[in-house]
């Protein structure tokens, strides 16, 4: 699971939809919105894409902290060197055999310390010593400490503290990518509820208009009116019939993009079948819709990301004003050698009565005129001060945003309700021209007119629901409240 604990009461099937996918074969699945949010979280291929970012990221922690890693190291070799005597100035075959054991570990320090404790042993023997094993033996401990460049924790640290700042991105990313599906989502379900609710208007008026037709030709039959009124019932037949299967095949598109939001099984998508409900208002407070930017900023992905980008830029500038500083360490080495006929007395010898060795001392260095240094500190500032700027810029979109969303809810709110009224207003208006053509006061081209001015009501008044709806999703994605909104935990 790569989205938590779902606190709503369809978390259940959301985990069973993960455990056990669902299969849709030869299917008609009846979907709402909620059960189109469930599918899209467990099923959308982008998400199950995009999980895997922020297990990258921090992977990229752990890369980074692993340059504090200590090594191990360990050798054993052997070696012969012999001399001819033709072409030396000895008197004899010379030959040294040499037998040595290395064993260190070593590394760095989060300081800028680099360290290196390490044990050689030794056995040199030949014909100098009638081939007697002499073991020498040395431990010794060597140290850097940088003083200005490469010096604290800040400059050491700097590209683990830059990686987990790229884990939270990618943390706030996937929430952009989670609150994109749903609301996504939610616009695909609406427009696929326009399309079928459109496709029952369609199908209505088209039926209406066989309807008058047959009646018209009766009365004309029996002479209650003239031949000519049949035309136009039959036109408008006509053109009904072609509504109808434009409406047809725009369903089948929304279905399809819906589909892709949802399903992730190329073996039942193609012959599963959606059916939704019809299309309800959305359930909310006009009192919860605000201009609350300072909310907005705090759950903003983009923004919280862009905040986390900021401070990558500063973290870099810090780490390039140090590398532009003159190199100054301090070096130092302290070790005993202890020598004896075998490798056990050897190291004896070290423990109890070595000989010292030790240096200490100060390197210096600084390249002139520093230009590459002095460049890439520039760069890290400029990147910095970009950042900044494009924050404000940011910040500015968001409030504008976050303007527009809520006017719009308000906008579609009265929008909807004026939609309403005028379709309830056309279909009193239909059943009184119905009446006034029963009794022979109206004609078959006027009650033809009133029904097409109907079925366009009826169609305005769902385009009305579903911009609401979409309204309040996108002002939910522009506030960063589609997580809370749908009890949406990320882990």
């Amino acid at each position: 699971m790569f989205w938590g604990e779902r606190k709503s009461k369809f978390f259940g099937a959301i985990v069973c939809a993960i455990i056990a996918p669902l299969s849709f074969h030869g299917k008609t699945l009846k979907i709402d919105e909620q059960k189109v949010i469930e599918l899209a979280l467990s099923r959308n291929f982008t998400l199950r894409i995009e999980r895997f970012s922020p297990q990258i990221a921090e992977e990229g922690i752990r890369l980074q902290k692993g340059v504090f890693d200590p090594v191990l190291g360990f050798n054993l070799t052997q070696s012969t060197d012999e001399n001819d005597p033709l072409n030396s100035n000895t008197s004899g075959v010379s030959k040294i055999e040499t037998d040595t054991l290395d064993g260190s570990i070593g590394g760095s320090l989060s300081t800028g310390t680099s360290y290196s404790l390490g044990l050689n042993s030794q056995n040199r023997r030949g014909t100098f010593n009638q081939f007697v094993d002499d073991y020498t033996s040395f431990a010794g401990l060597s140290v850097r400490q940088p003083l200005l460049q490469n010096f604290g924790l800040g400059v050491n640290r700097a590209q683990i503290r830059i990686a987990q700042r790229g884990y939270e991105i990618s943390r706030w990313e996937f929430k952009q990518v989670v609150m994109d599906v749903i609301t996504d989502a939610i616009f695909a379900y609406n427009d696929f509820c326009i399309a079928a609710q459109n496709l029952l208007v369609a199908q209505r008026n088209r039926d209406q208009a066989r309807q008058l037709l047959d009646e018209t030709t009766k009365r004309v039959e029996i002479g209650a009116v003239a031949a000519v009124e049949t035309v136009s019932a039959e036109a408008q037949l006509a053109l009904r019939e072609e509504a109808v299967l434009v409406a047809e095949v725009t369903k089948i598109s929304r279905e399809n993009t819906l589909k892709s939001l949802i399903s992730d099984d190329l073996s039942s998508v193609l012959s599963l079948e959606l059916e939704s409900v019809d299309l309800v208002e959305a359930d909310s407070q006009l009192s919860g819709i605000n201009f609350d930017l300072d909310q907005t900023l705090e759950q903003r992905p983009d923004f919280q990301s862009a905040l986390l980008e900021l401070e990558r830029h500063r973290i870099r500038l810090q780490r390039d004003k140090n590398l532009s500083l003159p190199s100054l360490d301090f070096v130092g080495s302290y070790g005993l050698t202890g020598e004896a006929g075998t490798l056990n007395s050897s190291l004896d010898t070290l423990v109890e009565n070595g000989k010292e060795a030790y240096s200490m001392g100060l390197e210096f260095g600084y390249a002139l005129p520093n230009r590459s240094a002095r460049a890439q500190r520039a760069i890290s500032r400029l990147n910095k001060n970009r950042a900044e700027i494009e924050l404000d810029k940011l910040k500015q979109l968001i409030a504008l945003d976050l303007d527009t969303a809520v006017r719009r809810i308000a906008f579609n709110k009265d929008r909807l309700k004026t939609s309403r009224q005028g379709r309830v207003l056309f279909e009193k208006s239909l059943i009184a021209e119905r009446k006034k053509l029963e009794v022979g006061t109206s004609t078959t081209f006027v009650v033809l007119r009133m029904q097409s001015d109907l079925a366009q009501a009826e169609t305005r008044e769902i385009r009305a629901v579903a911009e609401y709806n979409n309204a309040i999703a996108e002002y939910n994605r522009i506030t960063g409240k589609t997580l809370i909104k749908y009890n949406t935990v990320l882990p």
